[in-house]
């Protein structure tokens, strides 16, 4: 029984001599390989994450600070201006609004006489602007 357990423990040291059992199994060497390489990956994306963090809390502030009362000041402007574009432009619109509805019946009536003279000069071209479709 001794003999068995020396050998066996002889058997032992031989292996660990040549590293057999100290020797990472190929799983553990992939799995720390993978591990190293997802926190080194996790620290870049953690320093782009940061540094885009960093890029829009100054853009919000330089916005909120320069860019938003600018705008309201903008809008402010425009909207005092249309008042007084509306005021000046009033007269106008009326008056163009009378001649359009004054104009309405004799702009239909000369519709009605020009319209056959129309229909006949696009039923001449056509084939002329035909040809030139094709050619272009």
């Amino acid at each position: 029984m001794e003999y068995h357990q020396d050998s066996k423990k002889m058997a032992l040291d031989r292996v660990k001599r040549k590293n057999w059992i100290h020797m990472p199994s190929y799983m553990d060497w992939m799995k720390s390989s993978i591990r190293k390489r997802f926190e080194e990956s996790a620290s870049r994306e953690l320093k782009k994450e940061m540094g885009f963090d960093i890029a829009q809390s100054y853009i919000v502030t330089h916005w909120n600070d320069h860019g938003r009362p600018a705008l309201d000041l903008l809008i402010q402007k425009s909207k005092e201006n249309k008042g007084q574009v509306e005021k000046w432009a009033e007269p106008y619109i009326e008056t163009m609004m009378t001649v359009q509805k004054m104009a309405d019946p004799y702009i239909q009536g000369a519709r009605k006489f020009t319209q056959p003279y129309f229909n006949q000069v696009m039923t001449v071209t056509e084939p002329y602007l035909d040809k030139v479709s094709v050619a272009s």
